[in-house]
């Protein structure tokens, strides 16, 4: 649907900002990332029961004898379906949690453009694995995709190896990031379709905060002015906010279209970095981002006539 086109870009052009808050908070990364998402999951809880949610899924409710008869065998599957959905929901958020840690310590080992390039190899690597998982491993059909996601990540490294030095502990960490949220995108999409996108990331967010949240007791952090509205602004528009847009469209389209077209995040970056941090971008950035962009408009493109 071309609603769900908007609502990736959307979601892209708000999620191409959060590192620039790690400038504006100045906490402890897992202090920061705990917060966000406890708050986060708040706001969307918030937003839940105004809407009146009471479940995460829509079935056909039987009816009838047939009904009574097979009650206890439908309510033991019902339970059954539920507590896998939840361990898949539960998992899906402590990758989150670790996606976000991992890469931020990437950024912390090398420089965040090392830290962008290696983490910005996910649309490749979803590209690669979800027609493994499909059972339809025909390349005429995904080579498309994964030439699209192998140039989008070339761009986005001539945007990154042009400005940094080449640590291999950021680099392993920012791969290790990268294979994280491809996990995370990829159970969303095959495990969790049947699910409302705001409660997925509700119940993802409480996950990845709770996991965190040994950190708000051990780790000093101190709050300045500023600090709560910032955070505010990160933790249920930059979070909660973006993040359902993302996870909405992940369940309306391939993993791998949306992982592709969400490659054009570091080019968003770069020119907020430019707005707002004064940071001129190089001819190298400028190079990159045109070829992200390209894919990005052409992966659209493709989806468009899917759906057509």
């Amino acid at each position: 649907m071309r609603s769900a086109l908007l609502e990736l870009h959307l979601a892209n052009l708000l999620l191409s900002m959060t590192l620039l808050f790690t400038r504006f908070i100045d906490w402890p990364v897992p202090v920061l990332i705990c917060a966000r998402a406890l708050l986060g999951a708040a706001g969307l809880w918030f937003y839940l029961k105004v809407m009146g949610w009471r479940s995460g899924s829509r079935q056909a409710e039987p009816d009838g004898e047939t009904e009574a008869a097979s009650a206890p065998t439908k309510a033991t599957s019902s339970e059954a379906t539920k507590g896998r959905m939840l361990f898949w929901l539960i998992l899906s958020g402590m990758l989150l949690a670790a996606h976000w840690m991992t890469f931020f310590q990437a950024g912390r080992l090398s420089t965040i453009a090392l830290a962008m390039v290696a983490m910005y190899t996910y649309p490749l690597m979803t590209a690669l694995v979800e027609p493994f998982l499909e059972g339809r491993v025909d390349f005429r059909r995904s080579g498309v995709d994964v030439a699209l996601a192998a140039l989008a990540t070339a761009g986005i490294a001539i945007i990154g190896l042009s400005a940094a030095s080449l640590d291999r502990m950021g680099l392993l960490f920012g791969l290790i990031s990268a294979a994280l949220l491809t996990a995370r995108n990829l159970i969303i999409r095959r495990r969790l379709h049947t699910q409302n996108g705001s409660r997925i990331m509700m119940i993802q967010l409480t996950a990845a905060g709770a996991l965190l949240l040994p950190a708000l007791v051990f780790m000093p952090f101190s709050v300045k002015p500023g600090d709560a509205l910032n955070l505010i602004l990160l933790g249920l528009v930059f979070t909660a906010f973006s993040h359902t847009l993302l996870v909405r469209a992940i369940l309306r389209m391939s993993a791998r279209t949306a992982s592709i077209i969400a490659s054009i995040q570091p080019v968003y970056s770069a020119i907020f970095a430019f707005l707002i941090l004064k940071e001129s971008p190089t001819l190298a950035t400028a190079l990159g981002g045109s070829i992200v962009v390209l894919c990005a408009i052409l992966e659209s493109a493709r989806q468009k006539h899917r759906e057509a």
